[in-house]
Protein backbone atom coordinates (compact mmCIF):
# COMPACT_ATOMS: atom_id res chain seq x y z
CA UNK A 1 0.00 0.00 0.00
CA UNK A 2 1.37 3.36 -0.71
CA UNK A 3 1.39 6.28 2.10
CA UNK A 4 -1.11 9.29 1.50
CA UNK A 5 0.45 12.57 2.59
CA UNK A 6 -2.70 14.74 1.74
CA UNK A 7 -1.27 18.73 3.07
CA UNK A 8 -4.21 21.41 2.89
CA UNK A 9 -3.01 24.80 2.95
CA UNK A 10 -6.25 26.45 4.45
CA UNK A 11 -7.79 29.39 1.98
CA UNK A 12 -4.41 29.69 0.13
CA UNK A 13 -4.86 31.61 -3.58
CA UNK A 14 -2.89 30.27 -6.56
CA UNK A 15 -1.02 33.87 -6.44
CA UNK A 16 0.12 33.80 -2.86
CA UNK A 17 2.46 30.66 -2.82
CA UNK A 18 6.41 31.99 -4.34
CA UNK A 19 6.78 29.13 -6.98
CA UNK A 20 3.65 30.78 -8.97
CA UNK A 21 5.06 34.18 -9.23
CA UNK A 22 6.06 33.78 -12.58
CA UNK A 23 2.67 33.38 -13.64
CA UNK A 24 1.19 36.51 -12.59
CA UNK A 25 3.00 40.23 -12.94
CA UNK A 26 1.36 42.06 -10.18
CA UNK A 27 -0.81 41.42 -6.41
CA UNK A 28 0.61 39.43 -3.45
CA UNK A 29 2.13 36.70 -4.93
CA UNK A 30 4.72 38.86 -6.35
CA UNK A 31 5.86 39.78 -2.01
CA UNK A 32 4.86 35.75 -0.49
CA UNK A 33 8.08 33.84 0.49
CA UNK A 34 6.70 30.26 0.53
CA UNK A 35 9.86 27.85 0.84
CA UNK A 36 8.34 24.55 2.22
CA UNK A 37 5.02 24.84 -0.49
CA UNK A 38 7.66 26.26 -2.95
CA UNK A 39 9.66 22.88 -2.65
CA UNK A 40 6.78 20.64 -2.66
CA UNK A 41 5.78 22.26 -6.17
CA UNK A 42 9.24 21.66 -7.66
CA UNK A 43 9.44 17.99 -6.51
CA UNK A 44 5.96 16.73 -6.75
CA UNK A 45 2.66 18.37 -9.11
CA UNK A 46 1.94 21.97 -8.75
CA UNK A 47 -1.69 21.92 -10.53
CA UNK A 48 -2.05 25.67 -12.17
CA UNK A 49 -4.95 25.02 -13.39
CA UNK A 50 -7.04 23.72 -10.59
CA UNK A 51 -10.20 25.50 -9.25
CA UNK A 52 -11.88 25.48 -5.51
CA UNK A 53 -15.57 24.42 -5.82
CA UNK A 54 -16.31 27.24 -3.52
CA UNK A 55 -14.35 30.25 -2.39
CA UNK A 56 -15.20 29.71 1.61
CA UNK A 57 -13.04 26.96 3.79
CA UNK A 58 -15.59 25.27 5.58
CA UNK A 59 -17.35 24.30 2.63
CA UNK A 60 -14.48 23.93 0.19
CA UNK A 61 -12.86 21.22 2.52
CA UNK A 62 -16.40 19.40 2.74
CA UNK A 63 -16.22 19.02 -0.88
CA UNK A 64 -12.12 18.03 -0.21
CA UNK A 65 -13.97 15.23 2.12
CA UNK A 66 -16.94 14.49 0.31
CA UNK A 67 -15.56 14.62 -3.29
CA UNK A 68 -19.27 16.35 -4.01
CA UNK A 69 -20.09 19.71 -5.19
CA UNK A 70 -21.24 22.28 -2.50
CA UNK A 71 -24.69 21.81 -4.68
CA UNK A 72 -24.76 18.21 -3.32
CA UNK A 73 -23.38 18.66 0.48
CA UNK A 74 -25.17 21.66 1.09
CA UNK A 75 -22.46 23.13 3.54
CA UNK A 76 -22.31 27.12 2.01
CA UNK A 77 -20.62 28.66 4.99
CA UNK A 78 -18.62 28.79 7.86
CA UNK A 79 -19.82 27.42 11.30
CA UNK A 80 -21.65 30.06 13.82
CA UNK A 81 -23.08 31.90 10.80
CA UNK A 82 -26.29 31.37 9.60
CA UNK A 83 -27.21 29.06 7.26
CA UNK A 84 -24.47 26.90 8.47
CA UNK A 85 -25.14 23.03 8.12
CA UNK A 86 -21.83 20.28 8.10
CA UNK A 87 -21.99 17.48 5.00
CA UNK A 88 -24.40 14.79 5.69
CA UNK A 89 -23.49 11.60 6.84
CA UNK A 90 -24.68 9.79 3.85
CA UNK A 91 -22.37 11.08 2.09
CA UNK A 92 -18.97 9.08 1.62
CA UNK A 93 -15.95 10.68 3.07
CA UNK A 94 -12.19 10.30 2.60
CA UNK A 95 -11.85 9.15 6.62
CA UNK A 96 -14.23 6.21 6.05
CA UNK A 97 -13.02 5.53 2.33
CA UNK A 98 -9.45 5.35 3.22
CA UNK A 99 -9.67 3.19 6.82
CA UNK A 100 -12.33 1.11 5.06
CA UNK A 101 -9.54 0.19 2.33
CA UNK A 102 -6.91 -0.64 5.63
CA UNK A 103 -5.48 2.92 6.05
CA UNK A 104 -4.76 4.54 9.25
CA UNK A 105 -5.99 7.89 8.77
CA UNK A 106 -4.89 10.86 10.70
CA UNK A 107 -6.18 14.61 10.74
CA UNK A 108 -3.60 17.24 11.92
CA UNK A 109 -4.58 20.74 12.15
CA UNK A 110 -7.58 22.88 10.81
CA UNK A 111 -11.15 21.02 11.00
CA UNK A 112 -14.03 23.58 11.21
CA UNK A 113 -17.27 20.85 11.36
CA UNK A 114 -16.70 20.49 7.84
CA UNK A 115 -18.97 16.72 9.21
CA UNK A 116 -20.47 16.56 11.82
CA UNK A 117 -18.51 15.31 14.73
CA UNK A 118 -15.06 15.18 14.28
CA UNK A 119 -12.51 13.01 12.13
CA UNK A 120 -12.56 10.39 14.77
CA UNK A 121 -16.09 9.75 14.14
CA UNK A 122 -15.92 9.17 10.39
CA UNK A 123 -12.78 6.41 10.46
CA UNK A 124 -9.83 8.50 11.62
CA UNK A 125 -7.67 6.93 14.32
CA UNK A 126 -6.14 9.79 15.05
CA UNK A 127 -7.35 13.19 15.45
CA UNK A 128 -5.42 16.19 16.54
CA UNK A 129 -7.30 19.39 16.24
CA UNK A 130 -5.31 22.40 15.98
CA UNK A 131 -6.55 24.19 18.93
CA UNK A 132 -4.26 21.39 20.95
CA UNK A 133 -1.07 23.63 19.37
CA UNK A 134 -1.92 26.41 21.21
CA UNK A 135 -2.16 24.22 24.44
CA UNK A 136 1.15 22.68 23.49
CA UNK A 137 2.88 26.29 23.07
CA UNK A 138 1.64 27.34 26.26
CA UNK A 139 3.03 24.16 28.21
CA UNK A 140 6.53 25.12 26.41
CA UNK A 141 7.05 28.90 27.71
CA UNK A 142 6.40 30.26 24.01
CA UNK A 143 4.11 33.99 23.89
CA UNK A 144 0.68 33.46 22.40
CA UNK A 145 0.42 33.71 18.83
CA UNK A 146 0.77 37.31 17.67
CA UNK A 147 -2.90 38.54 16.50
CA UNK A 148 -2.92 42.44 16.14
CA UNK A 149 -3.40 42.38 12.07
CA UNK A 150 -6.67 40.08 12.71
CA UNK A 151 -7.30 38.04 9.73
CA UNK A 152 -4.25 39.40 8.01
CA UNK A 153 -1.48 37.47 9.88
CA UNK A 154 1.44 38.48 10.86
CA UNK A 155 5.39 37.12 11.36
CA UNK A 156 5.28 34.77 14.32
CA UNK A 157 8.46 35.03 16.13
CA UNK A 158 9.02 31.30 16.97
CA UNK A 159 11.92 29.09 16.24
CA UNK A 160 11.15 25.93 13.98
CA UNK A 161 11.00 23.06 16.40
CA UNK A 162 7.95 25.21 18.02
CA UNK A 163 6.12 25.94 14.98
CA UNK A 164 2.20 23.87 14.68
CA UNK A 165 4.69 21.81 11.94
CA UNK A 166 6.72 20.23 14.24
CA UNK A 167 3.63 20.30 16.65
CA UNK A 168 1.82 17.97 14.16
CA UNK A 169 4.96 15.93 13.81
CA UNK A 170 5.48 15.10 17.20
CA UNK A 171 5.64 10.72 17.68
CA UNK A 172 8.34 10.16 20.12
CA UNK A 173 7.08 12.01 23.17
CA UNK A 174 4.95 9.79 25.48
CA UNK A 175 3.57 12.51 27.61
CA UNK A 176 2.29 14.04 23.97
CA UNK A 177 -1.46 14.76 24.48
CA UNK A 178 -1.92 15.93 20.87
CA UNK A 179 -5.26 13.32 20.94
CA UNK A 180 -8.38 13.10 22.16
CA UNK A 181 -7.88 9.86 23.96
CA UNK A 182 -6.12 8.29 20.70
CA UNK A 183 -2.38 7.13 20.55
CA UNK A 184 0.22 9.82 18.37
CA UNK A 185 1.61 6.34 17.05
CA UNK A 186 -0.25 6.49 14.21
CA UNK A 187 2.40 8.81 12.19
CA UNK A 188 5.17 6.83 13.41
CA UNK A 189 3.97 3.56 11.41
CA UNK A 190 5.13 4.80 7.75
CA UNK A 191 6.59 1.19 6.55
CA UNK A 192 4.41 -1.08 8.64
CA UNK A 193 1.50 -3.38 7.60
CA UNK A 194 -0.64 -0.30 7.88
CA UNK A 195 0.45 2.48 6.16
CA UNK A 196 -1.05 6.27 7.36
CA UNK A 197 -2.52 9.29 6.00
CA UNK A 198 -2.25 12.46 7.35
CA UNK A 199 -3.92 16.37 6.85
CA UNK A 200 -1.85 19.04 7.96
CA UNK A 201 -3.28 22.63 7.72
CA UNK A 202 0.65 24.29 6.67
Amino acid sequence: MTNILLIHSDQHRFDCVGVNQSYVSSGPGRLVRTPHLDRLAREGVNFSHAFTPIPVCTPARASLATGTWPSHHQSWVIPNTCGYVPAPDRLPNIYRLLSDHGYDVGHVGKYHRELTGTPADHGASAFFPEEEYDRWRQSLGVVPRPMTNGFWGEPDPIEDHQSRIAWGGRTDDPSDTRSAGTSSSIFSSLGSERTSSAECAV
